[in-house]
C-alpha cells in the first residue's frame, strides 16, 4: 500500500510543524513500505540471505531517514513542491534511501566475510513486475530496447535521458515520474560527458544489462562530435538542452518529450522484429505443411 496524502501531510506536520520534530508516522510508514522490499533484497543477495539481517538494515534505514528528512523538507522551496514533496515523490525518496542503505550494509558484510562478488547475478535491488513474461524474457526485451536506443540516430542528449531513466528505474525500483526528477537533480548541472560516466557506473550494477564496446564507441563518438559553434557536444551542460516554456528552461517537459519519442522508436522496432519473427514462423509452418503433404502424396 502506497503512502496516502493524509499520511504524507501528517509526516510533514510532525517534522516541520512543531518545535521538536517527531518521526512516529515516518517510522510506521517506512516499516510498511520498505520492510517487504528489504526482506526481498536480503533473500536475493548472497551476502545477506544466510543470516537474519533485516532488522539491522531497517534500523539503519530509520536512522538515515531521521538524519536526512528534516533537511530534505526544510531546504526545499515551496515552488519546488513537485520534486520530493508529494506522497509519490516522498515514497520514491524513501525507497532510494532504503536501497542505498541495504547496498552499503551488504558491502560491509561482504568485506567482513571475505566475499569477492559484489552481487548475486540475479539481484539488482529491483522488485520486478513481469506481467505475463518470465524473468529471462523480460530481461531480453529490456536488453533489446537498450540496444535499439543506443543504436538510434537520435541526439545524444535524448539517448542519455532515456538510458538514465531506464537504469534508474531498474536500479532504484522507483516510478517513472520520480526517475525524471532524479535525472534533473543529478544531471542538470553536469556535462554530457559526466552524465554518461555516471550512467555507465549505475549500469554496471545490473549484471544482465550489457552495453557493448561498439555501442560505447558510438556514444563516445557522438559525445566528442564538434558542433558548428566549435563546442564539443559532451562538454555542454545537460540543462542547456532543456526546452523552454514561457522563456524558462523546463527539464520535466524536455525529458518527458525526449523519452516519449525514444519509446515510440523502440516500440516500433520491437514490433517490427516481432512481426518479422511471426512471419518467419508462419513461413516455416507453411513449408512444413507443404513438405508433409508432398510426402503423403508420394
Amino acid at each position: 500500500m502506497d503512502i496516502t496524502r493524509e499520511e504524507y501531510e501528517l509526516i510533514k506536520h510532525e517534522i516541520t510543524g512543531n518545535e521538536r520534530s517527531s518521526f512516529n508516522t515516518l517510522v510506521l510508514v517506512t516499516e510498511r513500505i520498505v520492510r517487504p522490499k528489504v526482506n526481498s533484497w536480503c533473500a536475493r543477495d548472497t551476502r545477506l540471505c544466510r543470516r537474519s539481517y533485516e532488522d539491522d538494515i531497517m534500523q539503519e534505514i530509520h536512522l538515515r531517514l531521521m538524519m536526512k528528512v528534516v533537511t530534505f523538507f526544510m531546504k526545499r522551496d515551496e515552488d519546488e513542491i513537485n520534486f520530493k514533496y508529494g506522497p509519490n515523490g516522498f515514497q520514491g525518496w524513501i525507497i532510494l534511501v532504503a536501497h542505498n542503505a541495504t547496498r552499503d550494509f551488504a558491502n560491509k558484510i561482504g568485506k567482513q566475510d571475505g566475499f569477492e562478488t559484489e552481487l548475486d547475478p540475479g539481484f539488482t535491488g529491483v522488485s520486478y513486475d513481469f506481467g505475463s513474461y518470465e524473468i529471462d524474457e523480460y530481461r531480453a526485451i529490456l536488453q533489446d530496447a537498450v540496444s535499439i536506443a543506443l543504436n538510434s540516430k537520435q541526439g545524444i542528449h535524448k539517448i542519455l535521458s532515456w538510458l538514465a531513466l531506464a537504469v534508474y528505474m531498474l536500479d532504484y525500483d522507483i516510478k517513472k515520474k520520480n526517475s525524471n526528477e532524479l535525472i534533473i537533480a543529478n544531471f542538470e548541472n553536469k556535462s554530457l560527458f559526466e552524465m554518461y560516466e555516471i550512467i555507465l557506473a549505475v549500469t554496471d550494477k545490473i549484471p544482465w544489462l550489457v552495453i557493448t564496446d561498439s555501442q560505447k564507441q558510438k556514444l563516445n563518438a557522438a559525445l566528442n562530435e564538434v558542433r558548428t559553434d566549435g563546442i564539443v557536444c559532451g562538454n555542454i551542460l545537460y540543462k542547456d538542452f532543456f526546452m523552454k516554456k514561457n522563456g524558462v528552461a523546463d527539464g520535466k517537459k524536455s525529458i518527458s518529450d525526449w523519452v516519449y519519442r525514444m519509446n515510440n522508436l523502440i516500440v516500433g522496432n520491437l514490433n517490427n522484429d516481432d512481426n518479422k519473427m511471426k512471419d518467419e514462423k508462419k513461413e516455416e509452418k507453411d513449408n512444413n505443411k507443404d513438405l508433409k503433404k508432398k510426402k503423403t502424396n508420394d
